[in-house]
C-alpha cells in the first residue's frame, strides 16, 4: 500500500479550497486539518468540499497538536514565508502557492530554511507551460515584439462563471480600490 500522507492546508480562501477538493481525491492523501485566521472561510471551505477536519486560527496550535508530513500554503501572496518557515522548523515538507513570495530575499529564506531543516520545499507554477504562455515565448524568442523592456499581464484566476466584481476585485469593490 503506498504511504499516506498527512496534509495541513493553510490559507482557505478560493485557492485553499482547490488544494482541499484535489487532495481530497488522492487516495493516499489524508487531510488533517485546516488553518486561517479567519475560521468562517476555513468552515465554508470544508462544507463546500465535504470534508470535515479541525479547523485552526493558530499555526502553531495546529503543528503543535496534529500529526503532519507536509503544508500547503495558500495564504495571500505577501503571505507565504512566514507559514512556510514556520511549518518547515517543524519538520514538514511544504508546497507553496504561486507567487512562491513576492521579494526574491524571502524566497531565499524559504529555501534556507529548506536546506537548515532537511525538508523539501516546492512552489506550484501550473500555468508556466500552458499554450498561451507557450506561444508568448515563441514569439519572444522569434523578436516578434522587438526589444521588450518591460512586459506586464492580468490573468484572471477566478472561473469564467465569476466575475471579477463578484469575486471581490471589480470597479467598487473595496480590493479594486486598493482597500481591504
Amino acid at each position: 500500500m503506498p504511504r499516506q500522507w498527512r496534509v495541513a492546508i493553510i490559507g482557505t480562501g478560493i485557492v485553499g479550497t482547490m488544494h482541499l477538493r484535489a487532495m481530497g481525491q488522492l487516495p493516499n492523501c489524508q487531510i488533517v486539518a485546516v488553518c486561517d485566521l479567519v475560521p468562517d472561510k476555513g468552515r465554508q471551505a470544508l462544507e463546500k468540499t465535504k470534508i470535515s477536519v479541525p479547523i485552526y486560527t493558530d499555526l502553531k496550535e495546529m503543528l503543535r497538536k496534529e500529526k503532519l508530513d507536509s503544508a500547503h500554503v495558500c495564504t495571500p501572496s505577501g503571505d507565504h514565508q512566514t507559514p512556510a518557515v514556520t511549518a518547515m522548523e517543524r519538520g514538514l515538507n511544504v508546497l507553496v502557492e504561486k507567487p512562491m513570495e513576492i521579494l526574491p530575499d524571502r524566497v531565499d529564506e524559504m529555501i534556507a530554511a529548506a536546506k537548515k531543516f532537511g525538508v523539501r520545499l516546492a512552489g506550484i507554477f501550473q500555468n508556466r507551460w500552458d499554450d498561451a504562455n507557450a506561444i508568448l515565448h515563441d514569439a519572444v524568442q522569434q523578436g516578434r515584439f522587438g526589444k521588450i523592456g518591460w512586459a506586464g499581464a492580468i490573468t484572471p484566476w477566478y472561473p469564467i462563471s465569476i466575475t471579477p466584481t463578484a469575486a471581490g476585485a471589480g470597479p467598487g469593490s473595496s480590493t479594486a480600490a486598493g482597500r481591504s
